[in-house]
């Protein structure tokens, strides 16, 4: 028997107070009802009651979890004329549907991390599982290896993986957190070689990987600065201040010695892009390109997520026109940060 555990009030928070953080968590507590009522679930139990219905066994798999996280997000926006994210779908019909590439405006500018889904395979007992092909291999190379390259070639130095996981009693989920909020968790590459049951291996266990890896939310949980200039930095120079934070609380301290260094991307550079290589989900538009106009490279991922510096509403086109010249605290990242 499974309980589904409740999300709507983290839904409700994210509404109230413009939060990126709530939305992530709302996400990942129905990533992991979803696994819990689709894979492992034979009768599902609510709050009120008994569920009838008796479910068969049934496949899911991380392109479909992908693609509920990108349905939420469009749905949330939708909903409520808020928009925290800004979405896109790749232009490329030839690119692997469960990778993400998200990025975050800093003050020096725009960096870009790319993700890779991996869904939890989850034992009998629950309390555990395994992430089967990290050392995957293709025609190009072998997964992980394809992921760090092209966070390299991309200017970010480092790659991520973005966990699907049920687990039901783990002795892996940290002080303070909920256990459902590990539906959606993450990692870089470093911390998956570095771990116990490293890349070498064809499975790594949850919880070997649990810790280092955190809930999905904690990625958003340091707040860049939209200063141009400070009292230390008067001439707009490139400044790490925020830079520093946010890569030492994802676990990442040598991102200065990165090589290639790391990249920060202007706006202007990210327009180009989005007209050229991506599909603006945010729109009504339908105008999808049917020809591959991107060269099939090692790592193409399928959406781009972009957070956004200042919650918007959708439907206000000047907001949306004004938005790059406001120099007003960061609302939908401002969060007290866990550790």
């Amino acid at each position: 028997m499974e309980i589904l555990k409740k999300s709507s009030n983290y839904y409700q928070e994210a509404i109230k107070n413009s939060s990126a953080i709530s939305l992530i968590k709302y996400i990942s507590i129905e990533t992991y009802n979803r696994i819990s009522l689709i894979k492992y679930s034979h009768k599902v139990y609510l709050d009120k009651g008994e569920i009838d219905k008796e479910l068969e066994y049934i496949g899911i798999k991380e392109e479909t979890l992908t693609q509920n996280i990108v349905y939420e997000l469009c749905k949330f926006q939708l909903e409520n004329d808020l928009q925290l994210f800004k979405l896109f779908e790749s232009k490329n019909e030839k690119t692997n549907g469960s990778d993400i590439l998200l990025t975050i405006k800093f003050q020096n500018g725009t960096i870009k991390f790319p993700f890779q889904a991996k869904l939890l395979t989850t034992y009998t007992n629950k309390k555990d599982g395994s992430y089967h092909h990290l050392q995957h291999d293709n025609s190009q190379g072998i997964q992980i290896d394809l992921l760090e390259k092209f966070a390299k070639d991309i200017g970010s130095g480092i790659g991520f993986y973005l966990f699907y996981n049920y687990t039901s009693g783990s002795n892996s989920i940290s002080n303070g957190e909920k256990e459902e909020y590990y539906g959606c968790s993450f990692t870089n590459t470093a911390l998956v070689r570095s771990s116990k049951g490293n890349a070498e291996n064809k499975r790594v266990k949850f919880s070997e990987l649990h810790p280092p890896s955190k809930p999905f939310y904690h990625f958003f949980g340091i707040t860049p600065s939209l200063n141009e200039t400070s009292i230390n930095n008067p001439d707009g120079n490139p400044n790490f201040d925020d830079v520093d934070k946010f890569f030492k609380e994802n676990g990442i301290d040598n991102y200065k010695n990165f090589d290639p260094p790391l990249r920060f991307y202007t706006e202007e550079e990210m327009n180009e892009e989005n007209i050229k290589y991506w599909q603006d989900l945010n729109s009504n538009s339908k105008n999808y390109i049917t020809n591959n106009i991107k060269k099939q490279n090692e790592f193409n991922p399928r959406y781009k997520i972009d957070v956004v510096s200042n919650p918007i509403s959708i439907n206000d086109e000047k907001e949306i026109e004004n938005r790059g010249n406001l120099k007003v605290k960061d609302k939908a990242l401002e969060v007290e940060f866990i550790v």
